[in-house]
Order: C-alpha cells, then structure tokens, then sequence
C-alpha cells in the first residue's frame, strides 16, 4: 500500500449488497475517534433520494460527527461517487461529499491513464479537494482472490494513505 507501516483498522457498517444507515456510520466515525484513529477512509456516500429517512436531522448528526471527528485530530477523507454528477450543482445531495464548513473532509474524485478524469467520476470544484488514480486498482476480493477494480472507492484509499504518510 501507499503507507506500508500504517495501522489499519476496519470498521463496517454497511452489509455486503451496501445497505446501511447513518446512525452505523456515525457509530462507525465515533469508534474511529475513541481508538485514537488519525485518518478515516471512507469509501461510501448517500444520496438525499436515497432514503426517505435521511433528512436535514440526518445530515446535521453527520456534521456533527465529522467535526468531532476533526476536533480530536482525525481527516475524514471520503470518495465523491461515481455517477458522472457536479457535487457542486447537483439538484440531489450528496453526503457526506456535499457537506461544507469542515476543512478536515477531503472529496476524492478518480482518475485513469493519462491522469485523465475517470469518465464515471463525480466531481465539483467547491466539494473535491483532490483527484488520485482509480481505475483498473488491484484490489483484495471475495475469496482470497484479487480483481481489478474502479472507482471513486478506490482513489479514496490511496489519499488517505498519503495523508497518512504526511502524518
């Protein structure tokens, strides 16, 4: 990995089709801080229509988190998605990549060969503060097995393993 000696510490609170809800991911952020956590990886994002139960309440909580996240040292380095959608005019929020006011949350957005933004990537000059090489990533699998894989998900790794190393 970009950051060899780093400790790495896994926190789930997505099922395995990628369902899961905000009080597990500010379950999963409060844990983070509590072990001391320095840099959080997060490879996940929702969308306002996405959940009738994800209201303004919702993303207030998150904030909140995240903040407390960045009050005790921690970055929270998130992936933009991967809808081809501008962050910063979209008619459907996104968070936590939408969220602003906290200058510890980096937005990755993904790029391919050539340094190229990656045709699927979200992206949006207010919201991504960087873009790193997502597309054909070797990545672990399922079963022991390795696969090349593409994403917002997988750029998000290689910045906070930067961010890490700076660290």
């Amino acid at each position: 990995g970009v950051a060899a000696h780093a400790k790495i510490m896994s926190l789930r609170f997505l099922s395995e089709e990628g369902m899961g809800d905000t009080a597990g991911a500010i379950n999963a952020i409060d844990c983070a801080v509590k072990m001391r956590a320095k840099v959080l990886s997060n490879s996940w994002r929702v969308y306002k229509s996405w959940s009738s139960y994800f209201d303004e309440k919702g993303v207030e909580v998150l904030f909140t988190a995240i903040k407390y996240a960045e009050s005790k040292g921690a970055i929270f380095v998130n992936a933009a998605g991967n809808e081809t959608v501008d962050i910063d005019t979209n008619k459907d929020p996104i968070y936590p990549s939408g969220i602003v006011g906290l200058p510890h949350l980096f937005v990755v957005s993904a790029t391919e060969k050539g340094d190229l933004m990656a045709d699927y990537s979200n992206f949006g000059r207010s919201h991504v503060q960087v873009a790193a090489p997502g597309s054909d990533i070797l990545s672990t699998t399922p079963g022991n097995t390795w696969s090349d894989m593409s994403g917002t998900s997988m750029a998000t790794p290689l910045v906070a393993g930067v961010i890490a190393l700076g660290l």
